[in-house]
């Protein structure tokens, strides 16, 4: 009978969970570039990817892919992704300095109807918004998740051999942390934290409406992509203490948004 990740960490040899552990790290790294709301054929086809290359040089047998331990991989990246967003927008939105539900909740209805957190300037007045994609709880939430892949140097060696794939930024990643910035604001839509269910049928929507608007931006204002895309490359980079080997400058680095994205 196949085993979960639960009965080899606590039942079986130690080993085994110093080979699965770094290999959950590598699968959120691959749903992060890819298909972050993918089907379960295509996250089981990239939890059987990584796990069949960590055990590869061990010498220990590897075990068969379960369905649940497919679902538990994906709710870790998501629920990992999730406490980031809500530490960073409970910071930067001055919760704890707030009094009263009444107070949250309006600060948190103008980010999601008013200012669109999507932008750092909001002109309520004109109506106008601009710096798109410079709102610092964006920069915020790729400094702290990629900052928390140096934990130990098994866990950096995993983040810096992903890296040079996020230099520049990549507008996947961006649009997952605006989905998970938007899950925190909705939770907190009252002005009291609700357990709201990060389900792909209801946030997929989000995530993919965020990604188009994001790449038809960027091809229109391809300069301004250019250098929102560098910035956010460079800051997860130094957030996890890596020193990219590219060899062009950081001003000629740029993530490119094809006719085809």
């Amino acid at each position: 009978m196949p085993h979960t990740q639960g009965f080899w960490r606590n039942h079986q040899d130690p080993r085994i969970w110093s080979v699965m552990e770094p290999a959950l790290h590598s699968f959120h790294f691959l749903m992060l570039m890819g298909d972050i709301f993918g089907n379960h054929m295509v996250m089981r086809k990239y939890v059987g990817t990584v796990f069949e290359t960590a055990f590869k040089s061990t010498g220990i047998d590897p075990f068969e892919i379960t369905s649940p331990m497919v679902t538990t991989s994906i709710s870790s990246f998501h629920s990992r992704f999730k406490d980031v967003a809500q530490i960073c927008v409970q910071s930067l939105y001055g919760f704890d300095t707030l009094e009263s539900p009444e107070e949250i909740s309006a600060i948190v209805r103008g980010a999601l109807y008013e200012e669109n957190f999507s932008f750092r300037i909001h002109n309520a007045e004109e109506g106008t918004r601009s710096d798109a994609l410079h709102h610092p709880c964006i920069f915020q939430v790729m400094r702290t998740y990629f900052a928390m892949g140096k934990k130990t140097p098994k866990q950096a060696k995993i983040v810096h051999s992903f890296m040079d794939a996020f230099i520049p930024m990549p507008p996947e990643p961006v649009a997952f942390a605006l989905t998970m910035i938007q899950n925190t604001l909705h939770r907190w839509e009252t002005g009291r934290e609700a357990n709201i269910e990060l389900s792909a049928e209801k946030y997929r929507p989000y995530y993919e409406g965020h990604l188009d608007w994001i790449k038809a931006w960027g091809k229109k204002h391809s300069e301004e992509w250019d250098a929102i895309s560098a910035e956010l490359g460079d800051a997860a980079a130094a957030a996890c203490g890596y020193t990219t080997k590219s060899k062009k400058s950081k001003g000629n680095r740029k993530r490119v948004l094809k006719d085809d994205d």
